[in-house]
């Protein structure tokens, strides 16, 4: 019988040090957080990220916001990015790149962690090679139907890359690719799915956890019409926060950035999500059943929101919006199709993968134990 050991005991005087880093991926780091705490307490937890979630503005990232509150030490660097709209703050943020190299290994010099885990983006890119060069191991986790640019750059040098979708694995060496779901927090997990929709039906409509001005500007638009037949829920970011707010009204709730728990409880609200089309809003869309209108990203790596968004449709809980139709008409129709249909819709949608997604924490927890111990 094969003997086996607690980490504990791998590790009897110094506890596990993890760190976790990506661009952002605050949803999807606060689930693998909460995994972690579950199962391993002792461990301590480090996070190395961005403090401003947008290039030239004093907007805070969500991360920044929360893990602190998680007991998890937040450490910022000021790596750069390659921009793919030529903008004022281009040049400045190239330079930044061998900056953040530099910091990148003088944090990882001194938390000398054991294990890196990350889920892509600019700010992960010198976090693992820096790793790589000290000998650090590497766990990677897609989180999109495609490929993000970081974790395909990244993948020759990490011990495992997670992916949460078979379409994925085209991307990434075969002998070291595994599938293991979209991490999905218990907190939206609780929240279930609708039998029966509210009166009125309420409509959430976000962003992502930075907002879209994209977005903003049509549901601005659509106001007076929403209102008349739906409560709303509006996530603006930031940006926009102060102008949304003026709207305001007893049918009308505009909302800078939520944290999990108070995104757990808009679903609970919610019957129809209008939203960018993330990889982390459609899993949990999927899981908790809310049919939704999807407005990808037309310009991210490997046009992975529109694939995300043909995942959800195709399941058959959601319907596509292209960002180059966004307008009042057709952001309308589509809400009145969805709620025409809604209980045809939450009773017969595909959700497959939403038990995946369920067991996605554990599955990437159980890597991360294979590579310490």
């Amino acid at each position: 019988m094969k003997q086996e050991h607690k980490i504990s005991e791998v590790w009897p005087a110094t506890p596990v040090k993890v760190v976790i880093t990506a661009g952002h991926a605050a949803t999807t780091a606060y689930s693998l957080i909460e995994k972690l705490r579950e199962k391993h307490p002792n461990w301590d937890l480090y996070w190395i990220g961005s403090k401003h979630a947008i290039e030239g503005k004093n907007v805070t990232t969500l991360e920044h916001k929360i893990f602190s509150t998680l007991g998890v030490a937040y450490h910022t660097i000021n790596s750069g990015r390659l921009q793919r709209k030529l903008t004022i703050w281009t040049i400045p943020s190239f330079f930044k790149i061998p900056i953040g190299f530099f910091q990148a290994f003088w944090e990882l010099v001194s938390i000398k962690p054991n294990v890196i885990i990350s889920f892509g983006g600019h700010t992960s890119f010198p976090v693992v090679v820096a790793g790589y060069i000290l000998g650090i191991p590497s766990v990677l986790h897609e989180q999109t139907a495609a490929a993000g640019l970081a974790n395909k750059i990244c993948a020759p040098l990490a011990k495992v890359v997670a992916i949460s979708r078979p379409s994925s694995v085209k991307y990434f060496p075969k002998n070291k690719t595994v599938l293991v779901g979209n991490l999905i927090s218990k907190e939206i997990l609780s929240v279930g799915k609708k039998v029966k929709k509210s009166s009125p039906s309420t409509i959430y409509i976000t962003g992502g956890s930075r907002g879209s001005q994209v977005i903003n500007k049509a549901v601005e638009e659509v106001l007076p019409n929403l209102v008349k037949n739906f409560k709303v829920y509006h996530q603006t970011g930031d940006l926009d926060f102060n102008h949304f707010n003026s709207l305001k009204s007893d049918r009308y709730f505009p909302l800078d950035s939520l944290t999990p728990f108070e995104v757990m409880e808009i679903y609970k609200k919610s019957d129809i999500v209008v939203s960018r089309a993330g990889a982390n809003t459609v899993s949990e869309i999927m899981a908790i059943g809310r049919p939704s209108v999807l407005i990808p990203i037309p310009w991210v790596q490997n046009d992975e929101q529109n694939k995300n968004a043909e995942f959800a449709v195709e399941s058959g809980i959601a319907v596509l919006l292209p960002e180059v139709d966004l307008n009042k008409e057709n952001l309308l129709s589509r809400i009145s199709y969805l709620e025409a249909n809604w209980e045809k819709m939450v009773k017969t949608y595909k959700s497959e993968f939403s038990e995946l997604d369920k067991k996605a924490s554990s599955k990437l927890v159980s890597l991360v134990e294979d590579i310490l111990g």
